[in-house]
């Protein structure tokens, strides 16, 4: 019989239902915060309309570390661990956005890697867009858009400038699992860390692009829709292209 390999995330999943839940939603957090998180969840995130606007403000101002003023969040936005998500002011949040600032710890003797997702003034997150810092830092800067049905997830830093643009379904910070030596996949030894992505100022994105973990963009780039960023990109470049290479 073939022995089963999980990831390390998988292997976590052997305690009590309750507990695999709790630490999902709220991490180390006590019953007092699971149960703010399930009050939202349950009679919060999807109401609709004005009345649903309004409640979403107030309450996201008693679970998330921090939530600034003139903030617009719609339906469906969901969030996990609050406690470590930061959210200044004037922003926008279309509906079905999803904040996950997850803690990673590989196991009882390791010490969790800290997550942290900060969003600073005027920022535009659109609808249906993921951002998920799985033991990691995410940071964007004031002004940065960022259009629908994106996924924006590290393991160890996401970090983008001011006034970026982000064009709809563009996937950024996906890092690499591990090969064994006979070149099949090693999916328990978790992901390869190349140090996380770092996009500078003005920089606009394109469409359905890539960029993979390990890559810095300098500021005012321009990246064609489509592309795969596989590499370093210098301030004012334009590149295009599977894998992206400078164009006039």
């Amino acid at each position: 019989m073939t022995q089963e390999t999980l990831t390390p995330q998988q292997e976590k999943i052997r305690k009590s239902m309750l507990n695999s839940y709790k630490e999902l939603a709220v991490g180390d957090g006590n019953l007092v915060s699971l149960f703010a998180f399930e009050f939202y969840e349950t009679f919060i995130s999807n109401i609709g309309g004005f009345i649903g606007y309004g409640l979403r403000y107030l309450y996201l101002k008693l679970v998330l570390k921090s939530f600034g003023l003139k903030n617009v969040v719609g339906k469906g936005f969901r969030f996990k661990m609050g406690k470590s998500i930061e959210i200044a002011n004037s922003c926008i949040f279309d509906d079905n956005v999803f904040l996950d600032a997850r803690d990673i710890k590989e196991d009882s003797d390791t010490k969790a890697s800290k997550a942290s997702i900060k969003i600073a003034n005027k920022c535009f997150i659109g609808r249906n867009t993921l951002i998920a810092a799985k033991g990691a830092s995410i940071e964007l800067a004031s002004g940065t858009n960022i259009s629908s049905d994106c996924r924006i997830a590290s393991q160890s830093k996401i970090s983008i400038g001011e006034n970026t643009l982000i064009a709809a379904y563009c996937y950024i910070g996906p890092g690499n699992h591990a090969v064994k030596k006979d070149g099949s996949l090693d999916i328990s030894s978790g992901m390869i860390n190349k140090g996380g992505v770092n996009i500078g100022k003005n920089v606009w994105i394109g469409t359905k692009v890539t960029i993979l973990d390990g890559v810095t963009i300098g500021d005012n780039a321009i990246i064609g829709a489509y592309s795969l960023v596989n590499k370093d990109v210098p301030s004012g470049a334009k590149v295009a292209g599977i894998p992206s290479r400078a164009i006039s």
